[in-house]
């Protein structure tokens, strides 16, 4: 069978691809610092009076985020579209929700921008059918398969009908928020992804997201495949690498597309990283104190990365944390510090390096999961992991600020949590002890602790 080719039309235009946005992610400074980038990624789009922008999934850190945080992206959204430029959205691992609506149904419902969905998607049943969006100036065609907490998106892939999707003609570009097998770095490799096959052929432009790192790919019968990275991060890791951060300009000639990475910068960072091992708590923290008088922090993000294994003492006498109210103090714009270290046992941990956070809870549950057995599906398997992970997503949010808000919150979280529990009376519980996850001294390769990551 002949591989269809890839749509070429005439004319020119231009569009910006962001992805893993993650407001609201961090907290206090380092979260107006977040805001400040896609802002700022926004008034560049206006400037150079883009055609359209797509956010390929992530915009928000959690689905119902700090409304603060919402309102100053709600205006500037309201900019860009009274400028004339729409935006086009589709979920995310984190903007998605089990049990309500998230914020991106809420402003694609105000009309601040179109979210790009499946058929059926938040109905009472969902198609595997991709709905066509059509930008009006451009006459681009738009689909996405929306990201899904655990990587249940895959499943989405393998439904599609991808001939229907390569049949229709003009422009066409295929939105995702996942992995992409063949393009994983190695330091990735391990993580659940999709692979190549099972995109449909023959669009000029693949709009990925949720992997935090910059990947650009043209393969034949496909088009461009790009995933810009973050705008700005969501974690610890992303601070601390040195990739460059911002979004993608999309160049459209002759429907072929070409890419341009375009950095943001919103803050110069002091990025420190200090090895511990074999040092009491107290030469530890003295390591800290020269370290920080020798960097210039005035105006800059402060991260510092403690690792190692102390020979003696107590995580209290390093006091780590007395860091994020004196930096300030002496004019560092946002500090975050990345605790991996430990005393004297060695650490026993889920993470590996680089994996997207998600992904990380999903194999540390997955592991504690198997711990246990349990008469009732909905606490063993891949069921249960869900489970674990739907109930951690809800018991993270954060209480709002305003008056009033907080038994409202506690309320409303209350029932999402009964409802995602969803008990059968009938059905008894029993827990058994399974065998334990590996640990670094089984010959298992050392994973690094969540600790690091937050």
């Amino acid at each position: 069978m002949e591989s269809p080719r890839v749509a070429r039309m005439s004319g020119s235009f231009t569009f910006a691809h962001f992805a893993d946005v993650h407001l609201g992610a961090f907290s206090k400074e380092l979260r107006q610092l977040n805001l400040k980038a896609f802002l700022e990624a926004l008034d560049r789009c206006m400037a150079r009076s883009v055609h359209f922008v797509l956010i390929a999934g992530d915009l928000f850190h959690i689905n119902v985020p700090d409304l603060a945080v919402v309102e100053r992206a709600a205006a500037k959204l309201r900019e860009v579209k009274d400028s004339g430029i729409p935006v086009y959205v589709w979920y995310g691992s984190h903007d998605y929700s089990p049990t309500e609506k998230s914020i991106i149904d809420v402003l694609a419902s105000s009309g601040l921008f179109v979210k790009v969905a499946r058929v059926g998607e938040g109905g009472a049943k969902e198609g595997a059918k991709l709905e066509w969006t059509v930008d009006a100036r451009t006459e681009a065609k738009i689909v996405a398969v929306a990201g899904k907490a655990q990587s249940l998106d895959r499943h989405v892939f393998r439904e599609l009908d991808k001939a229907g999707l390569e049949a229709e003609p003009g422009f066409k570009i295929f939105g995702y928020h996942a992995g992409v097998k063949e393009f994983l770095p190695g330091y990735l490799a391990h993580i659940d992804a999709v692979a190549l096959a099972d995109f449909p052929r023959g669009f000029g432009y693949y709009a990925g997201g949720h992997i935090h790192h910059y990947h650009e790919e043209e393969r034949e019968g496909y088009g461009l495949f790009v995933n810009p990275g973050p705008t700005f991060g969501s974690d610890g890791r992303d601070l601390l690498n040195r990739e460059p951060r911002g979004f993608v300009m999309v160049q459209v000639d002759g429907g072929r597309a070409s890419a341009t990475f375009e950095p943001v910068d919103v803050v110069k960072f002091v990025r420190e990283d200090l090895d511990v091992g074999g040092k009491s708590a107290q030469e530890a923290r003295a390591a800290v104190e020269e370290l920080i008088a020798q960097a210039q922090v005035a105006g800059k993000a402060v991260v510092l990365r403690v690792h190692g294994e102390l020979s003696s003492g107590e995580r209290a006498d390093l006091d780590l944390d007395a860091l994020y109210g004196r930096l300030p103090k002496e004019g560092a714009a946002a500090v975050h510090i990345v605790k991996a270290f430990s005393i004297r046992e060695a650490e026993r941990g889920a993470g590996e390096p680089g994996a997207p956070q998600d992904e990380i809870e999903r194999r540390t549950v997955e592991e504690h999961v198997g711990r246990f057995a349990s008469k009732d599906p909905r606490f063993s398997g891949v069921a249960g992991v869900k489970l674990v992970l739907d109930l951690k997503r809800l018991l993270s949010e954060e209480a709002p600020q305003q008056r009033g808000g907080k038994g409202e919150f506690e309320e409303r979280l209350r029932a999402r949590a009964l409802e995602v529990l969803s008990p059968e009376p009938s059905v008894s519980v029993e827990a058994v002890s399974a065998k334990p996850p590996p640990t670094a001294g089984s010959g298992a390769a050392p994973r690094k602790p969540l600790e690091e990551f937050q």
